[in-house]
């Protein structure tokens, strides 16, 4: 080669990756890069959107002339190499809390984000933490004062005064990560836009291009919590079992680990801790333990009709505003918790029953009766539709103590269990769904013990009815 051809691919592209990129690796073993002039927005190594891509466009635009496949990969698997003998650190999903703030991702190209702080907010250049996105990551607008919260006001159509707070006091914790947050339900007749509803509320402080539907499977499931940090479900219609504990459990963190599709051992992790809104779920086919996590916002019908367009514009408006007016609300919640003692109560929702109590302090509203009413209206019409539960408040009327066989025993005796499309009952069956019904008879004030008998040492229930 002369002294005047051009650099080879190879040289030309390490050159702009070194210059212009940081390369690492995830704690869950993910490779990626970030520019080093938006240094919190991780880009994937492999993928779409990933280096590879980048790296081509980047050569292009510098120098004129196309980058080739096998410079590409040449490139790409020096910098894989290098990435993995980098320190790991953890990306987040739009929300991210660091050195006492919290900071929202505004889906920017420039990386620009909200850092929410006790008692302010401001737009920030660069966050000193690092965002991952994914193809249902939109841009939020930037926040900006204004008149916008009372037309999504009118959007969301909760009239009642509690439940409106309640509602406020659901937006507010979901922007504080790291904790359990409520699953939350909207509720209407038909003509409450429910749907509207729901996209709205998603797409507030998580922009993105689409609603999810109903997983089929708990790996569908882990792709989709994965891909968006507020879960917008619309027109549920059921809920299996297993989803019902995956819903618990992320509301409350939780992760997914799978064998790497196309590999013999590899696997992959995907943790997440979501904030979920569901529409059109019918509240008696619920387990108790996510009833007893379930926020409902109630709906009114609408006295005026919008098409989806009208709606899309209105809200599109009032974003920006609305967002401000959102984050004016959550600084002053979030100065005021500093002075609140930490609680001892077990209740896994025992920060966002603080941030509700805060809400009500200020605006003198009764959203904690309103959420509590609601959970305790929810977890009884679960007990009415529970073949379980309906038994025991058949059969007992004082307390009883026993082994599973000998209650099972008792309630076939006096007719207390109905078939259920087929099931065959056993011991090990009625202490499964026993277990699952107790939250909700707990609710409407049962009391389920377990133990061990002290003479024989058997496992024993005992079981309290209501005075």
């Amino acid at each position: 080669m002369s002294g005047n051809s051009a650099p080879a691919a190879v040289d030309v592209l390490m050159q702009i990756l070194q210059r212009d990129y940081y390369v690492s690796c995830t704690t869950d073993g993910r490779l990626f890069a970030v520019r080093n002039d938006t240094p919190s927005v991780m880009i994937p190594m492999r993928g779409t959107s990933g280096m590879r891509q980048r790296l081509a466009a980047d050569m292009y635009l510098q120098t004129g002339r196309a980058a080739n496949s096998e410079a590409l990969t040449t490139v790409l698997n020096l910098a894989e190499g290098a990435a993995m003998g980098r320190r790991r650190v953890t990306p987040n999903l739009r929300i991210a809390g660091h050195g006492g703030a919290v900071f929202l991702d505004l889906g920017r190209p420039d990386g620009k984000a909200v850092m929410l702080q006790p008692g302010r907010w401001c737009v920030v250049e660069r966050p000193p933490v690092l965002f991952t996105r994914t193809a249902l990551t939109a841009e939020l607008p930037i926040p900006v004062e204004g008149d916008g919260m009372e037309r999504v006001r009118d959007l969301i159509n909760i009239r009642s005064v509690d439940d409106w707070a309640l509602y406020v006091a659901c937006r507010i914790a979901s922007l504080f990560p790291g904790i359990t947050h409520p699953i939350e339900v909207i509720s209407g007749p038909p003509g409450s836009a429910k749907t509207g509803a729901t996209k709205i509320t998603s797409n507030w402080i998580d922009a993105s291009p689409a609603m999810l539907p109903v997983p089929r499977d708990g790996r569908t499931w882990a792709a989709m919590a994965g891909g968006r940090y507020v879960l917008p479900m619309d027109n549920v219609s059921g809920v299996a079992r297993w989803w019902s504990d995956a819903l618990c459990k992320a509301a409350s963190g939780d992760g997914w680990v799978d064998r790497a599709l196309y590999t013999d051992g590899d696997l992959y992790v995907t943790a997440f801790q979501s904030v979920i809104v569901i529409n059109g779920i019918t509240l008696g086919g619920l387990e108790g333990d996510l009833a007893d996590r379930m926020a409902t916002h109630k709906l009114s019908r609408l006295t005026s009709w919008l098409n989806d367009d009208e709606v899309a514009a209105t809200w599109a408006a009032a974003h920006p505003s609305a967002l401000a007016w959102l984050l004016d609300r959550t600084a002053e919640v979030f100065a005021d918790m500093l002075s609140m003692p930490r609680s001892s109560e077990p209740d896994r929702l025992t920060r966002f029953s603080q941030i509700v109590q805060m809400v009500d302090r200020r605006w003198r509203t009764n959203a904690l009766s309103a959420w509590r009413a609601g959970r305790f209206d929810t977890l009884e019409d679960i007990a009415d539709g529970d073949t379980v539960a309906v038994a025991l408040r058949q059969v007992l009327r004082s307390t009883w103590e026993g082994t599973a066989t000998e209650l099972l025993a008792l309630l076939m005796m006096h007719g207390g269990l109905q078939d259920e499309s087929g099931r065959r009952w056993t011991p090990r069956t009625l202490s499964e769904r026993l277990e699952r019904a107790s939250q909700a008879l707990g609710a409407i004030g049962w009391r389920i013990e377990r133990g061990r008998s002290g003479r024989s040492g058997a496992r024993v229930i005992r079981i309290t009815p209501p005075r």
